[in-house]
């Protein structure tokens, strides 16, 4: 029982190590730049701005960047509590990463594309 324990927990931190890691690298840059999908300006990139005023509210890019991972964190996490003793680790892994750079990310993507363009 215990050892079951361990592992779902070892599971949990595995997933929420690569995806985090993931999402500051690269995948925020993907989802949240300010211009059009195909014009790259590489401002976000491993989260190169340095700036304090970033967004309404006055709410500061670590803050908004850390609530946005959290979402990022519940499919994986869910995935594993379905199928907990029965997948790999390694494909876990694999497929938390997949599916945050080529799911979510464009979705992601979409809706602030969406989002912005309301306002013009």
């Amino acid at each position: 029982m215990a050892k079951e324990h361990l592992s779902m927990a070892i599971r949990c931190l595995a997933i929420t190590s690569v995806v985090a890691t993931a999402w500051l690298l690269f995948v925020y840059h993907v989802a949240f730049q300010q211009q059009y999908p195909w014009v790259r300006d590489f401002s976000l990139l491993f989260l190169q701005t340095k700036t304090e005023d970033t967004l309404s509210a006055n709410i500061p890019l670590t803050i908004f960047v850390l609530y946005q991972v959290l979402f990022v964190f519940i499919l994986p996490l869910l995935i594993l509590s379905a199928f907990s003793q029965q997948i790999h680790i390694v494909f876990l892994l694999w497929f938390a990463a997949l599916w945050l750079i080529f799911v979510y990310s464009p979705l992601l993507l979409l809706t602030h594309l969406l989002f912005s363009f309301a306002h013009l």
